[in-house]
């Protein structure tokens, strides 16, 4: 009877071990992953003059002088302001036609209709920068220089093929059945859509609205192209402004680089199940 005791007891202790081995090993495999983002938050509470004399890890001195300069002498509060500007707006208009539009390429299967479908699928691939120049002299043209209408609409552009491509593959899961009997009920198209349709595929929307957000708010090229205005800047354009020929303050670029980190951090806190629930299955009811 003891022995069996024994063999249990010595089971569960070797169970509690692999449990805790696994942890130290996934524990230190997510330390190298977000190592970069650890060092970062790190130099930014040290001092400029230490971070370029010494290689230690930790502050020796900690300091939070880099996140007040940064908002009293660089005027950061207007960079964050544009930034959700433009985020939100491009975000808002690129979710609303990519739901539509994977909406009619999940339900109408025409020709011209899955070769709009085609068409968005060759567009997600297409390198923007090699359009960049056209796009600047066009909205030279127009106008629209230094205007967030501009940044927006192209933000807008980047984000439609793949947010449609992801909303026609969640829409496909969904039976028409449950269309059919709302209509049946009096509800028209456009109301089963809202009504039906959506709430089955809400943590889709969550997955593409996040990866809308993050694509524009990191969005760096086009931002520094097409508003070279100061006041019009985004966070991105504002970190690499900290290089200069001169001098580099790497301190205060590491203040506003985490600055910059902290809204999409807070986002993936939030949201992370519904993100990890849209991207694996995206709503499987029939």
């Amino acid at each position: 009877m003891s022995g069996g005791v024994h063999v249990i007891h010595t089971k569960t202790r070797a169970k509690k071990i692999r449990r805790i081995a696994v942890f130290v090993l996934l524990l230190g495999f997510v330390f190298v992953l977000d190592f970069p983002i650890i060092f970062m938050v790190l130099n930014s509470l040290k001092p400029n003059d230490e971070l370029l004399k010494t290689l230690t890890f930790l502050p020796d001195n900690w300091t939070f002088e880099n996140y007040i300069a940064v908002f009293q002498k660089n005027n950061l509060m207007v960079y964050i302001k544009n930034s959700f500007f433009l985020t939100a707006s491009s975000c808002l208009i690129a979710i609303s036609a990519s739901a539509l539009a994977g909406y009619v390429l999940s339900r109408y299967r025409h020709g011209a209709i899955q070769t709009y479908g085609s068409l968005l699928l060759m567009l997600q691939i297409f390198p923007m920068i090699l359009v960049l120049i056209p796009l600047f002299v066009f909205f030279t043209k127009l106008g629209m220089l230094d205007k967030h209408i501009s940044v927006i609409l192209l933000y807008t552009a980047i984000c439609v093929p793949y947010s449609t491509c992801m909303f026609r593959a969640y829409f496909d899961s969904i039976g028409k059945s449950l269309e059919e009997a709302a209509w049946i009920d009096g509800c028209t198209k456009f109301q089963a859509f809202v009504r039906i349709v959506i709430p089955l595929t809400w943590p889709g929307f969550i997955a593409v609205t996040i990866y809308c957000i993050i694509l524009c708010w990191n969005e760096f090229m086009m931002a520094n192209l097409f508003l070279r205005k100061s006041e019009l800047r985004t966070l991105p354009v504002v970190i690499r402004s900290f290089i200069s020929s001169d001098s580099t303050n790497w301190a205060q670029m590491m203040a506003t680089a985490t600055i910059a980190f902290i809204p999409v951090f807070i986002l993936f806190i939030f949201f992370q199940k519904y993100m990890i629930a849209g991207y694996t299955d995206g709503g499987t009811k029939e």
